[in-house]
């Protein structure tokens, strides 16, 4: 039978509450970086959605036979660029985006539609201010 009831050296216990700090600080600032990630990847989720949701109403005013709509409308003028604040979908305010639409017609029965939406991050980093962009672009073809 052992009987060494001397316990741990104050050296003996320096050095573990350092490892566990090393430990901690390492985990804090993993954890900080994968926020930081989520948050830009909502954000891109969220502008990709809103050129998407841009091309669909183009589209769609493409099709209609309403006499201010359809094909022969479709262009810059009507669909003009949105500032940051103004863009709202069903009572959903999207206040740090920006949407710029840009049509053009190389042929007469074809019709390129760029949707470029910009956001500035929301994230810690330093970059934070640094404006962002996702474009999306589709050819519509008259039938």
């Amino acid at each position: 039978m052992i009987t060494n009831s001397h316990g741990m050296t104050l050296t003996e216990v320096l050095v573990a509450v350092f490892i566990i700090t090393i430990g901690l600080t390492a985990v804090a600032t993993g954890m900080q970086l994968a926020t930081v990630g989520i948050n830009l990847g909502q954000q891109e989720s969220t502008a990709t959605f809103l050129a998407e949701e841009k091309l669909e109403d183009i589209k769609a005013f493409a099709l209609s036979g309403l006499g201010t709509q359809g094909w022969a409308n479709v262009t810059s003028a009507n669909f003009p660029a949105e500032a940051y604040g103004s863009i709202t979908i069903n009572g959903m305010s999207y206040g740090r985006y920006r949407r710029i639409t840009t049509i053009t017609t190389p042929t007469a029965t074809q019709k390129v539609i760029v949707v470029n939406v910009f956001y500035t991050p929301g994230a810690v980093s330093s970059n934070a201010n640094a404006e962002r962009q996702v474009a999306l672009s589709t050819v519509l073809t008259s039938r």
